[in-house]
């Protein structure tokens, strides 16, 4: 769900604008996955309604500020279909639903963190789980790599992330559900408006899982530092509790 798309999104107040690493793009389906008729699919309206039973609220972060709403993902884009073939997702329009929560923000400048979840919502439960097998996958990481560095390259702006590393870390939700959680460490580096140099290390962690005919994400940046890993697994335990109560 969030795959590399195009220049990292600018936010305001940050290390030049608090650069989130990774943008959304959504793509649905999934790697030799049987696709399901549209008798079988959820509606709409119900999936996006679940989405937002899911994704997180400003009630659970009242310690960060919501620096955005939560909206409905953007139609897939031509770069949305390039991911998927490049790590064998089908395409992403098949997806039915996709709701990006309010994104949340806490501290300043190079010790900012940023907090978002998205919930996308796939034809059926096969679909859902051939998607995450392939952007989990070998193939999946050569190609987040790739579609990273060709979006830092197409960004404006005088900072550039470099030297960029993907490895994983512990998986609260291992046995429980398919799942898998992902660094992306980065280095930001370049010359502000006003002169003065920048150069710091981002940490990008991703926990995805797959509930029946869905795939939920948590996104947490942390710039200088990560987000710790208790908050990002208490999180992570909010919108697992709430995928396996409500269905679309």
């Amino acid at each position: 769900m969030f795959r590399p798309r195009s220049a990292p999104a600018n936010h305001s107040g940050g290390p030049a604008a608090l650069l989130a690493l990774s943008c959304c793009c959504i793509a649905a389906s999934g790697c030799g996955a049987a696709r399901s008729s549209a008798s079988d699919a959820p509606s709409t309206p119900a999936a996006a309604a679940f989405a937002r039973a899911v994704n997180l609220n400003a009630s659970d972060l009242p310690e960060m500020s919501q620096i955005s709403a939560e909206a409905n993902a953007p139609s897939p884009g031509r770069s949305g279909a390039a991911f998927a073939r490049c790590d064998g997702e089908a395409s992403p329009n098949l997806r039915v639903a996709s709701v990006r929560s309010a994104e949340f923000s806490s501290g300043a400048a190079g010790h900012a963190q940023l907090v978002s979840s998205a919930v996308e919502v796939l034809p059926s439960p096969a679909v859902a789980a051939g998607n995450l097998a392939a952007f989990d996958s070998a193939r999946g990481r050569a190609c987040y790599v790739r579609f990273l560095e060709a979006s830092n390259r197409r960004r404006s702006g005088a900072l550039r992330y470099g030297h960029s590393e993907i490895s994983s870390l512990a998986n609260p939700l291992q046995g429980a559900a398919q799942s898998f959680v992902r660094r992306v460490t980065s280095t930001l580096s370049g010359t502000r408006t006003d002169g003065s140099r920048v150069s710091l290390r981002v940490y990008h962690d991703t926990y995805a899982f797959v509930q029946g005919a869905s795939e939920v994400d948590l996104i947490a940046v942390g710039f200088s530092a990560p987000v710790p890993a208790a908050a990002e697994q208490r999180l992570l335990g909010l919108l697992y509790a709430r995928a396996t109560v409500h269905s679309p």
